[in-house]
């Protein structure tokens, strides 16, 4: 499987820079278009049929079955920008994360790394449990 970032509601510029760091690594930088939030972030990583196979629930008490919701999309735009780091070996995963902030990219808060509890997630469910968990870390601080 490819290495793969997706990115969510981040802009542009900051994609460029991210996409210019990111060559050298060989990994590949996709941002994720609002019209794709139903998928689920393992379809959206490129894996078949992402499946859960814990059956965990999001904070956001919305059951993780497998299948996105199949619904009109409700995500507004992401009110801050988040990534999902997919298919990275744990010691590109720490080279990236040691040399980003050196690459004079603006930080982003809400990262996540692809795994089996969040594989069948739509990017609002992922997006919920992160900003909650953000939001209670910077608390403790």
């Amino acid at each position: 499987m490819n290495r793969k970032i997706l990115l969510f509601g981040v802009d542009d510029n900051q994609q460029e820079k991210i996409k210019s760091f990111c060559s050298s690594f060989s990994v590949e930088v996709s941002p994720v278009e609002k019209k794709d939030c139903n998928q689920t972030i393992g379809s959206l990583a490129g894996i078949p049929k992402a499946k859960n196979t814990f059956g965990r629930m999001s904070r956001g008490k919305t059951a993780s079955t497998g299948k996105a919701a199949e619904a009109n999309c409700d995500m507004p735009a992401f009110s801050e920008p988040m990534m999902v780091f997919c298919n990275l070996e744990q010691e590109v995963l720490n080279q990236y994360l040691e040399g980003y902030s050196g690459a004079g990219i603006e930080k982003i808060a809400l990262k996540a790394v692809l795994t089996p509890y969040n594989v069948s997630w739509t990017p609002k469910q992922l997006f919920e449990e992160l900003r909650e968990e953000h939001n209670a870390m910077t608390k403790q601080k």
